[in-house]
């Protein structure tokens, strides 16, 4: 049977999605670097110096493999409750996160910045409001502020 360890991050090989762990009860022991679980090919490597599961192969201490942060005293979740799911896709809590809480049936994205691409980007809904201070629409010939459209159509 396996070894299941807690280690903090020593230093990451952020191309390959390794992390090399230091075991604190183990005067200083680092692993040789150990591949982090992708969870479906989700990619978001913990920071140096946080604290990670680890889970070693009954093959030997050397072979294992990163499970990742977990929630604790010392790091807690930044919203946490009955009926939310929150992705933070940022370092810093609030930074840029994905959240859904199922009470209010509510899907909320945040960043400083937010790209929908594709062919075709569809909004369906009852009602659609738009907060903001300037609403620019661009195409291939150039683009054009909110303000500039409704000039333009009322001769104001």
């Amino acid at each position: 049977m396996g070894d299941i360890r807690i280690g903090k991050v020593s230093s990451i090989d952020y191309e390959n999605g390794m992390i090399r762990v230091l075991y604190t009860d183990r005067d200083g022991a680092v692993t040789k670097t150990l591949p982090v679980v992708t969870f479906n090919d989700e990619y978001k490597m913990p920071q140096v110096g946080q604290y990670v599961l680890v889970v070693h192969l009954s093959n030997g201490s050397e072979a294992g493999y990163i499970l990742g942060t977990y929630w604790n005293t010392a790091n807690v979740p930044s919203k946490s409750g009955k009926g939310i799911y929150r992705k933070e896709m940022g370092f810093t809590p609030g930074e840029a996160y994905a959240e859904y809480d199922s009470e209010e049936k509510r899907l909320e994205l945040h960043a400083d910045s937010v790209l929908l691409s594709g062919l075709k980007v569809d909004i369906v809904a009852d009602t659609v409001d738009i907060e903001a201070s300037t609403i620019t629409f661009t195409d291939s010939g150039g683009s054009l502020t909110l303000a500039e459209i409704r000039e333009k159509l009322c001769n104001c």
